[in-house]
């Protein structure tokens, strides 16, 4: 069982390690989603989300994929795989959910490719649930999203709204926190 986990973990925790420590070799050779999946798992490493909120299945971690789906297989390495106890999965997500819906996942990434005034609108709906918004665009924290995934000089980056994270009871550990670009926190 353990060496099923190491086998698992280790081509994850390389591509993390590449991220963080940009060995230019590896990571040219990754796609730029592959990379951003990799981050949102060990995100997920690294977030405690409140118990039982939102009325779901204490079970499963998912993450919702709202909009076009640039990942395509990115996630498939660790869908299934145990999370803190919980089974991780991945589902594309788009208008025709309802809020109570996106409310089920547990992360929601929202893309570029989404108009703000959309984002703007899933977010607020949102704002009640424990959902760890993740999303690209420039002004992603300051309306509302909780991480911005972004690339800056080749390398993949992150910036943290803690204020929202706060609000939606979601607490991050002190070791992603440390390796955040940037952090909100009023």
């Amino acid at each position: 069982m353990q060496t099923l986990r190491f086998k698992i973990i280790a081509p994850l925790l390389l591509i993390f390690m590449s991220i963080v420590f940009y060995q230019p070799d590896v990571a040219a050779r990754l796609d730029a989603y592959q990379i951003k999946a990799a981050f949102i798992y060990r995100f997920l490493l690294f977030t405690e989300f409140p118990k039982n909120r939102n009325n779901r299945d204490d079970q499963n971690l998912t993450v919702c994929i709202y909009g076009r789906d640039f990942f395509k297989d990115s996630f498939n390495p660790v869908i299934g795989r145990v999370v803190k106890n919980r089974t991780l999965s991945v589902k594309r997500v788009d208008s025709s959910y309802s809020l109570e819906s996106l409310s089920r996942c547990q992360v929601l990434f929202l893309g570029s490719n989404n108009s703000k005034n959309e984002i703007v609108k899933v977010l607020e709906g949102l704002k009640n649930s424990s959902v760890l918004s993740i999303g690209e665009r420039d002004d992603f924290l300051y309306i509302g999203g909780i991480i911005r995934l972004y690339e800056e000089r080749g390398k993949t980056q992150f910036d943290i709204n803690k204020t929202e994270a706060n609000s939606a009871k979601i607490r991050f550990r002190s070791q992603m926190l440390r390796i955040a670009n940037k952090i909100i926190d009023e």
